[in-house]
């Protein structure tokens, strides 16, 4: 099992976490946040104040459940009520090991619109050099075959083919 500190910021939208082996490690780690924003504050309101020493309070008692209430105190007080509001939450997790991963299955080549002949064709190997048009035969070494025989279609031939066809 792990402890999980996790901190929403609502200034940048992003959500930020942290692990931690012990519950009171990662509650000491948001506290220590809730601290470091507080001592930013400039507060003349009196009710913000006293929050703020409520909060401190229970942070200087150094146990996991007053360091849990000062996180909660601070998520639902109005000191956090701005048009900013951070939060923070500690959580535990279970530690998954591979056997608990999901399978990988692979896609099929027919999701990516081959046919089993296309799939050969993209996995054929030419021994030689270039290619032989399947039309009118002549060889061209710089052509890539485009079927398992080795053959392609040359740009006279499919020029032809394209006008009288």
């Amino acid at each position: 099992m792990v402890w999980v500190r996790q901190h929403k910021d609502y200034n940048d939208n992003k959500v930020r976490v942290s692990v931690f082996d012990t519950e009171i490690a990662a509650a000491k780690h948001a506290c220590a946040e809730i601290l470091a924003m507080l001592s930013g504050f400039v507060l003349t309101d009196q009710n913000l104040l006293q929050e703020a020493r409520e909060i401190n309070d229970l942070i200087a008692k150094g146990t996991v459940p007053d360091y849990l209430s000062a996180i909660k105190k601070w998520n639902k007080g109005q000191i956090n009520d701005n048009q900013y509001p951070e939060f923070w939450k500690v959580y535990e997790r279970q530690i998954k090991d591979e056997s608990q991963a999901d399978k990988i299955v692979l896609l099929p080549d027919e999701f990516f619109g081959e046919t089993e002949e296309e799939t050969v064709i993209a996995n054929h190997v030419v021994a030689t050099s270039g290619a032989t048009c399947r039309k009118c035969n002549d060889h061209n070494e710089y052509a890539t075959a485009d079927n398992v025989d080795g053959t392609y279609l040359c740009r006279t031939c499919n020029m032809f083919f394209k006008v009288f066809s």
